[in-house]
Formats: structure tokens, C-alpha cells, sequence
């Protein structure tokens, strides 16, 4: 969807009532007749939306999403739209080098190293879509190249971030730094 599109409106708006109700009730479904008021782009009299009707649209249409509205769904607890398909994964970062504390002889084959990484990652705050893309085609890259990826100290947000979309399933997370170094 085209950033400013008549789409991506009408799911910024759709957006901002699921996430108001959310706020309000919580994580659980909302009702098809479920009725929210929003302002939309400054207007004085807030517009009705129905999140439930949204929702069960967006839902069925979820192929067509991008992987920041799916992003922004899952973090609403949408479990279902955290999937991240091949076409939606960011482009493959750089080859990775081999970790210094990759083990001198160990190989992958012909002799060369596995590429090991342990991302420490208590410096980071906030994680989005990009981020989630990012650490998914690192471990894309380095699983293919005989290695593997770590997290590190992730903090709370982050964690439940990484948790939400499921990637605590396919990479290594560890409570410490320490942990992921020895494990």
C-alpha cells in the first residue's frame, strides 16, 4: 500500500480505534456492532468506526498487508498478523563475519568458519517491524552459512516485541550476555 493511499488511511484510521479499544477493554476480541469514536486529521466531531468489522476485513486481507501494519497489529495483540512472509522480510544485510568468539578450526565446510553471532541488546529500547526484519534475515543469512544468531538482554518491551511475533521461536534469547556466550 502506497504511504498516503486511500488504503493506508482508511487503516490508520482502523488502527487508531482498535488501538482505543485496546487501551480501554484489553486484549480480547471486539465485537463485529462494537462502535468507537476517533478524530480523523484534526476534525472537530470525532468519527464512528467499527474495529470489529475493520478487524474481520483486515483479517481477511491479510496478505495485502505490509509488514509494518502487520507489526503495528501484532503489537495490539493480534497474533495473527505477525507473520512475516519471504516477499515482506527486508533485504538481506551484508554477509556476516564470523564472530570472534567463533571457536578457531570450527567449520562449516572447506575449512571455513561458522559465522556466530550474539547481538547484546540491552542498549535497545524500541523494536518495530524493521528491526524484527532485520534480525529475521540475519538469521536467515547466517543459518545458511552453518551458523547461528543470539539475542542477547533483551529489555521487557523488546522481549515481548520479539515474543508477540513469534521470533523467540526461531532465534536463541537468552536473559544474559553471559548466557548466550556460554550456551
Amino acid at each position: 500500500m502506497k504511504a498516503g493511499s486511500k488504503a493506508e488511511a482508511v487503516f490508520q484510521r482502523g488502527l487508531a480505534a482498535l488501538a482505543q479499544w485496546v487501551e480501554k477493554e484489553g486484549k480480547r476480541s471486539v465485537p463485529r456492532n462494537t462502535v468507537v469514536e476517533i478524530t480523523v486529521d484534526g476534525g472537530a466531531e470525532p468519527v464512528p468506526l467499527k474495529p470489529g468489522v475493520w478487524l474481520s476485513n483486515t483479517k481477511q486481507r491479510r496478505d495485502k498487508l505490509t509488514a509494518e501494519q502487520g507489526a503495528a497489529l501484532a503489537a495490539l495483540g493480534m497474533a495473527w498478523a505477525a507473520v512475516v512472509t519471504d516477499a515482506q522480510a527486508a533485504p538481506q544485510p551484508p554477509t556476516p563475519q564470523p564472530a570472534p568468539s567463533a571457536a578457531p578450526g570450527e567449520a562449516a565446510g572447506a575449512g571455513a568458519p561458522r559465522p556466530r553471532i550474539v547481538a547484546d541488546m540491552r542498549q535497545v529500547a524500541f523494536m518495530d517491524s524493521s528491526g524484527i526484519n532485520i534480525l529475521i534475515a540475519a538469521h536467515r543469512s547466517l543459518t545458511e552459512a552453518g551458523g547461528w544468531l543470539r539475542l542477547a538482554a533483551a529489555g521487557e518491551s523488546v522481549m515481548r516485541t520479539i515474543s508477540i511475533v513469534g521470533v523467540d521461536a526461531l532465534i536463541d534469547c537468552h536473559e544474559t550476555l553471559r548466557h548466550a556466550l556460554t550456551d
